[in-house]
């Protein structure tokens, strides 16, 4: 590329750098990044936005501390969920109302009958209240009864090793793709 006159990638990376660098400069913004462990090189470019302005804030969700000396954390949970034993007032815990809003959008006219709190309470507290692996489990009540579905996320969880447990979140997404794909194979 040089010979004909083209700069090596490295300066381009650096020009769109510095170029990116002095606009954020003059900006008074908040930057939100959803999943930053998906940006392999990006701490070290994040880390001279915080050092080139104090007008532009990052608000970063990760599994991992950044390290960043700039870095304030706030360690999010999910949902509050009935415990084994709970389900009397299992409609009042914000995941199962979020897992009985998902099912509604999914299938119009659903609505929990008293014994199916016992799964919804245990679904959720298998996937520890977050709000994403409600969302997806509330969806497969088009296709799956509750205890279907109760009983497909106690088999992915044990399917899986303690370490990609701790990810019930993870875990659960993953499970949906399989049934996804399960679903599209023909007979």
């Amino acid at each position: 590329m040089e010979a004909v006159g083209y700069p090596p990638e490295s300066v381009l990376q650096d020009a769109a750098q510095r170029q990116l660098l002095s606009y954020l400069y003059s900006c008074d913004l908040l930057l939100v990044i959803d999943n930053i462990d998906n940006l392999v090189d990006g701490f070290n470019l994040l880390a001279e936005i915080l050092e080139a302005t104090s007008k532009v804030k990052i608000l970063a969700t990760s599994h991992h501390q950044l390290n960043l000396s700039a870095e304030s954390i706030f360690m999010l949970d999910g949902l509050d969920y009935p415990q084994e034993g709970g389900q009397e007032n299992a409609n009042l815990f914000s995941a199962v109302q979020l897992f009985s809003e998902g099912a509604t959008h999914t299938v119009p006219d659903y609505a929990p009958k008293p014994g199916d709190l016992e799964h919804i309470a245990h679904i959720c507290r298998q996937v520890q209240g977050m709000p994403l692996a409600i969302v997806l489990a509330a969806n497969w009540t088009l296709r799956l009864s509750l205890s279907e579905i109760d009983n497909e996320i106690s088999l992915m969880i044990s399917r899986y090793s303690a370490t990609q447990v701790k990810d019930h979140l993870a875990s659960t997404i993953r499970w949906d793709n399989e049934y996804i794909m399960r679903s599209d194979e023909p007979g």
